[in-house]
């Protein structure tokens, strides 16, 4: 440009201008190549002859293709040196490489001599994923492992609760592996290795612990209104990630994959009922199965009469209704501090390791209440039978002003919810239940363990404490000035 344009120096990294420049540049270079297909010595890649693919461009990566023949490497050599005295840009040898497939030794030589790069075996790194022309291996898929591991060993130093790790493994070690489900099919032992991974997290908080865990993986990974954390479940997920890929080929989306699929493997088929060939890659027969799976679920005209592929819906329809229960907007609300969300789940559940369980499987031998010491300890003795638990549940209804006798957590919830109060109402009433239960269970850790018996009056004025800190930091500002002042009149009490 300096015939038309002083230029005096270079572009930083990261001006506004360099990407309009690099566009710029690429649309030269495309067109070149694009010029070079008349070429009587060039010739597409069999797979490329239809769609005239060469150039695969991203950011200052760039693919091409062609026959493996030396006359169309030449010529594709000769359209970059045109490229490089015209703008200024060289190739970098030291980073370029190339890739054969079915070419002679002889062949390969001349090419080396001629472009002066490094030729090497698939598989290669492009923006972080492997390219190769065979079935993704676990040990090329270790990056993901190890990535969600180190994430582990930095938090397994801190002491975390239950709902922090639920928040972790939901929000860090599940999303994880999403960028490479959108590219590849992994294979079942890393989805596997991953779920093992989440749930050694969970239970314990390191990432290599065999313990078994309090729920069963596939109830954690139910929906919050199915009694379950609401996790999704990796194997499922990874089908309807696959599904976007059968959609967007019944759809024929404008995108230069679906065209190559149909012209290398559907062609003139009908794609609903279509089957792959016995030679057929891997990848695409694992394609055609969920296509195999989706039929069960859609007929050809429901399918194809998405406009939008939506990850989250095929999901929904792929795990089914599931039976729904009545507190799970209780137990999950705003309203109930983080950690006792979970503490509450597990106990609408029985699956606290109270000491009837562990006498069960053999890790305790006895089990009476270390409370009250007059009865079997378990959850409708503990939560709220117990003569310990009942002093405090009796505290906690003189300040909440009800007068119901149900002893056992469960029902207690149940009474909530089908009480006539309004929705705040619900919410700060359940949000008080669960911290009580949460300090039960604390209390009776600190029997166990510190021989310690804190007085029920000190439970119930910490608990209401924990309560008035919560209610104030996330009451919505948006409630009736009636449902304001019945909280203002708790909040008063503390």
């Amino acid at each position: 440009m300096d015939p038309y344009m002083a230029t005096l120096r270079g572009l930083r990294q990261g001006d506004p201008i360099s990407p309009l420049l690099f566009v710029i540049c690429m649309e030269y270079l495309s067109r070149l190549i694009r010029s070079m297909e008349d070429h009587p010595l060039f010739k597409f890649h069999p797979r490329c002859k239809k769609s005239k693919l060469t150039p695969m461009v991203f950011a200052d990566d760039i693919i091409l293709c062609c026959e493996g023949s030396f006359p169309s490497v030449y010529t594709m050599l000769k359209a970059f040196k045109l490229f490089s005295a015209t703008s200024g840009l060289q190739i970098s040898e030291q980073k370029s490489d190339f890739y054969t497939a079915g070419v002679s030794q002889e062949v390969i030589q001349r090419i080396k001599a001629a472009t002066n790069f490094a030729h090497n075996k698939l598989f290669f790194r492009y923006l972080g994923l492997p390219v190769c022309a065979r079935k993704i291996r676990v040990a090329e898929c270790n990056g993901i492992i190890e990535k969600m591991c180190a994430r582990i060993k930095v938090w397994s130093s801190r002491n975390l609760s239950y709902m922090a790790r639920v928040t972790l493994v939901n929000s860090v070690l599940l999303s994880i592996h999403q960028y490479w489900a959108q590219m590849f099919i992994l294979p079942k032992s890393v989805l596997k290795e991953i779920e093992k991974i989440c749930r050694a997290f969970l239970w314990t908080g390191e990432w290599n612990s065999s313990k078994p865990g309090n729920v069963a993986w596939e109830h954690v990974c139910l929906p919050k209104q199915a009694k379950g954390v609401g996790f999704r479940q990796i194997q499922t997920w990874y089908v309807a990630e696959i599904a976007k890929y059968v959609w967007a080929i019944s759809t024929k989306q404008n995108n230069l994959w679906v065209k190559l699929v149909h012209e290398v493997y559907v062609k003139d088929a009908r794609w609903w009922d279509y089957e792959p060939p016995i030679d057929s890659c891997w990848y695409w027969k694992q394609i055609c199965k969920v296509k195999s799976k989706l039929k069960l679920l859609y007929s050809e005209q429901e399918w194809n009469s998405l406009t939008k592929f939506s990850v989250q819906q095929v999901y929904k329809k792929l795990i089914g209704e599931q039976p729904a229960v009545h507190w799970d907007k209780l137990i999950w609300n705003r309203l109930v501090i983080p950690k006792h969300r979970v503490i509450g789940w597990l106990v609408m559940k029985q699956r606290l390791r109270t000491l009837d369980i562990l006498v069960k499987i053999g890790v305790q031998a006895l089990h009476s209440c270390h409370l009250c010491e007059q009865g079997i300890e378990n959850h409708n003795h503990l939560f709220i039978q117990c003569k310990y638990s009942t002093q405090c549940l009796d505290l906690v209804r003189g300040w909440m002003g009800m007068k119901n006798q149900h002893s056992i957590f469960p029902r207690q919830m149940l009474f909530i919810m089908k009480s006539k109060r309004t929705g705040v109402k619900k919410r700060f009433m359940a949000a008080v239940f669960s911290g009580l239960v949460y300090q039960i269970w604390w209390v009776r850790n600190e029997a166990i363990w510190n021989h310690v018996v804190s007085k029920p009056e000190f439970i119930f004025r910490k608990l209401k404490q924990l309560i008035q800190q919560r209610i104030r930091l996330v009451l919505p500002h948006k409630i009736t000035a009636r449902d304001q002042l019945w909280i203002d009149s708790m909040l008063a009490a503390v």
